[in-house]
């Protein structure tokens, strides 16, 4: 189906371009309306619009994104695979047959290094498949248990103060700054005497 370009249309799509640009510097929805010929509601609209399309542009680029990481990520892997599986067939050979798995020891001494070996491959996987795992959210979120500054103890909340204690507290401190005792009009000096 063919995109229409209507003059109505581009218009509608510059208005609300037009309505997001205005907002980006602070113009209230009241004042884009009246530079465009629009009401305040109209104005908002346009606003909103706008910015629900460009939320659903950024979010189909990021899917795309995710889609071509997941390729690549299958093409690494698919590129180690044999390597992974290669190695591990000559590891149960070498367990079931003593003599062939010292053949293929001897043989693996004369190859050249290649720089990977099975447990490279094997990490190499793992981490593919970490990252895969991350970029479509499949691992469970972790749980994280608050806990004391030390780091050694569960984070308990302060319990709120009931009237009583925050009446004693507020006594106290007068007591300290006044040298007053509670309810009598002396103070310890007097007292003393």
């Amino acid at each position: 189906m063919a995109v229409s370009t209507t003059p109505h249309k581009l218009t509608r799509a510059e208005r609300r371009a037009r309505a997001v640009e205005l907002r980006k510097t602070g113009k209230t929805f009241e004042q884009i309306g009246a530079e465009l010929g629009v009401t305040k509601q109209a104005a908002h609209g346009l606003v909103k619009a706008e910015l629900a399309d460009l939320m659903a542009k950024r979010t189909e680029g990021a899917e795309e994104i995710i889609a071509l990481e997941i390729q690549r990520l299958d093409a690494m892997l698919e590129a180690i695979w044999p390597r992974i599986m290669g190695e591990a067939l000559l590891a149960k050979i070498r367990d079931d047959n003593a003599e062939l798995g010292e053949k293929i020891a001897a043989l693996e001494e004369k190859l050249p290094d290649i720089g990977v070996r099975q447990d490279g491959a094997i990490l190499n996987a793992l981490r593919i498949m970490a990252r895969r795992s991350a970029l479509l959210g499949l691992d469970a979120p972790k749980k994280v248990a608050p806990t004391n500054p030390d780091g050694d103890e569960p984070w308990q909340p302060e319990q709120p103060l009931t009237a009583e204690e925050r009446a004693a507290e507020i006594m106290a401190v007068l007591k300290d700054a006044t040298g007053r005792q509670e309810g009598t009009g002396t103070t310890d000096d007097d007292v003393a005497e």
